[in-house]
Parts: C-alpha cells; structure tokens; sequence
C-alpha cells in the first residue's frame, strides 16, 4: 500500500480509538451514577427535611411544611398559611430533578465524587452539594412566606 492510504487508514484508525474511548467513558460515568443516585437522592430529602426543621425552629413556628409521598421519588415543601408549595421530583432514568424553578441534575466531580447542577451545567459550573441544594430550595418556599 501507499503511504498516502496508509496516513488515512492511520486518522481513521485513530479517530475510531478516540470514539471508543469517550464512548468507555460514557458507559463508565453512567455506570458510577447509576450505583450513586438513590443514595443522593436519599441525602437530598433528608438535608431537606433538616433545612426545614431548621428554619421553623429559628423562626418559633412551624410556617413551612416537609411532606414526602407515597412513591419517595418526590417531596413537597408547602407553605401552611398561603397555600403555596414548591414539588422537588426525582427522574431517575434522567438522573434529573425537577421543581417548580430550574432543573438539577447528577453530574461527576474532577475528584469523582457525584453532585448536583442546575440543568445540564452548561449555563452553570455551580456544584450544589445536597445540603446547599436544599437550602437553596428551602429559600425559595422561604419567599413566599414574607
């Protein structure tokens, strides 16, 4: 063979290693995920249920409500008085969470530890643990009560 198909041969060669090598990465980040998410989940609901427990006991009352449901992939934090209430729902098979503002979903650390991101992160390098998510959920039911 010539030179000239054995360079082009060598690129494609190349970029086929290149796409089975992100395409590993891809399985491997799923696979680190997957065996993650319930426990962040869990984490999640309860720094929640703690950062609720916590304001109502600075603030002397009991304004704001945790209530979890039936199926534990979703939570409500409800407002008594105003009838106004953020739903926090995990998607599993997306790996996201929805609520009645932005989008998080799960992501991978440089350090290889698994975090919470508004949306797809590509607004936002922010890294939310599930404490500061919950607090940041917390703060807005928090704004209604004002």
């Amino acid at each position: 063979m010539s030179d000239w198909a054995n360079k082009l041969a060598d690129v494609r060669k190349q970029e086929m290693e290149i796409e089975r090598i992100d395409k590993e990465k891809i399985l491997s980040d799923r696979r680190f995920v997957d065996a993650r998410k319930d426990n962040k989940w869990v984490e999640l609901r309860k720094a929640t249920k703690d950062k609720v427990d916590e304001l109502n006991s600075a603030m002397g009352n009991d304004d704001i409500k945790f209530e979890g449901a039936v199926d534990h992939n979703r939570f409500y934090i409800k407002v008594k008085k105003k009838g106004y209430f953020i739903e926090v729902q995990f998607i599993p098979s997306s790996n996201s969470l929805k609520t009645n503002g932005p989008t998080y979903s799960l992501a991978i650390s440089d350090k290889e530890e698994l975090y919470w991101r508004v949306g797809d992160g590509t607004f936002s390098n922010y890294q939310y643990s599930s404490s500061d998510l919950a607090e940041t959920i917390v703060e807005e039911v928090f704004k209604k009560i004002r």
